[in-house]
């Protein structure tokens, strides 16, 4: 799922999995989020997701100190479990046509997405499910930590799905959420781009209206629903322009665009808005303007101060040069 930030496609992903899933047990922590979540970021890697060098204290060590050992990544654990499972379900650890395990990636484009899946890149394709890859650890003996003593043991051969070799079990599916403006890295890798399916969150009037209508959001939104929609989406055509002026004068594009997410959840306490323009005021203030000015930093500064004069005017608020002036 990409779009614009702050479109909800976490969210989105996360009411997907609930609806088209089936919980892993070990992963249930409410009814909202039975499934797992990971959010990449730069320092994000290999050993963090497939599997790597860890230290713990063993359960056959006399001594206090800890060693290094053989874990599993995130992912790898997520898929060690959706195999015991399908073998308990239909004898084969490698598929269950009946049931599928959702992982969720929040921000995937943040990491540096060769280094962390590695031979991964292989096995994701549909036609390699249930392949067996041998990962860059496989000589050494594979361990699993016990949640309450936090101890580590080797996992016995026999009992070890990936013995011969790690695999995704076809049932596994990722989510991955992302925009392209909150990035770590220059571009995602396009040997990943093709073994997903995309879906694009767009900010348009109906998505606004309908958020706005949620939880989440001050009253004064969902009474006055469409004419705040309105004027986002004002906001919006100034931001990335429209027909001939497509781009706008800095060349931005609707992943630019002012989302649902820049008013969801407002501070409470002193602010209690009167109208909608008193919000209004308050979010452009507060959130939009520093964005904004952000968005453009570097460029032409009488350019900049009369691109920032026309937003705040498509958003029906006041700069803070008007306001002086008054």
């Amino acid at each position: 799922l990409t779009g614009a930030p702050g479109t909800g496609k976490t969210r989105t992903a996360g009411l997907a999995a609930r609806c088209m899933g089936t919980p892993l047990a070990e992963y249930v922590t409410d009814a909202e989020h039975p499934y797992p979540l990971v959010q990449f970021h730069p320092s994000y890697d290999y050993t963090d997701f497939v599997e790597g060098l860890r230290p713990v204290q063993a359960e056959d060590q006399k001594e206090s100190t800890a060693r290094f050992v053989k874990l599993d990544g995130s992912f790898k654990a997520f898929c060690r479990s959706v195999a015991h499972v399908n073998q308990v379900h239909t004898g084969d650890p490698k598929n269950d046509p009946d049931r599928r395990y959702f992982f969720l990636i929040d921000e995937i484009n943040r990491a540096d997405l060769s280094k962390v899946f590695g031979e991964l890149m292989f096995c994701l394709e549909a036609d390699k499910r249930g392949c067996s890859v041998q990962t860059q650890y496989r000589n050494l003996p594979a361990y699993i930590v016990d949640q309450k003593t936090r101890l580590a043991s080797a996992l016995p051969r026999e009992d070890d799905v990936f013995a011969d070799g790690f695999f995704i079990p076809k049932n596994a599916i990722i989510l991955g959420t992302m925009n392209d403006i909150d990035r770590s890295v220059e571009s995602m890798d396009f040997a990943l781009y093709r073994r997903f399916e995309w879906r694009e969150i767009k900010v348009n009037k109906d998505l606004l209206c309908k958020a706005f209508q949620s939880g989440g959001f001050d009253p004064l939104l969902k009474e006055h629903a469409a004419e705040a929609a309105r004027r986002v989406m004002a906001l919006n055509d100034v931001i990335s322009g429209s027909g001939e002026n497509e781009g706008g004068p800095f060349g931005l594009n609707r992943h630019y665009s002012i989302s649902q997410g820049q008013f969801a959840h407002l501070p409470e306490g002193n602010h209690k808005f009167t109208n909608l323009d008193a919000l209004m005021q308050f979010v452009w203030d507060r959130r939009i303007y520093f964005l904004l000015r952000e968005y453009v930093r570097g460029e032409d500064g009488p350019q900049v101060e009369a691109f920032l004069s026309q937003c705040a005017s498509a958003l029906k608020v006041r700069t803070e040069e008007q306001e002086t002036v008054q």
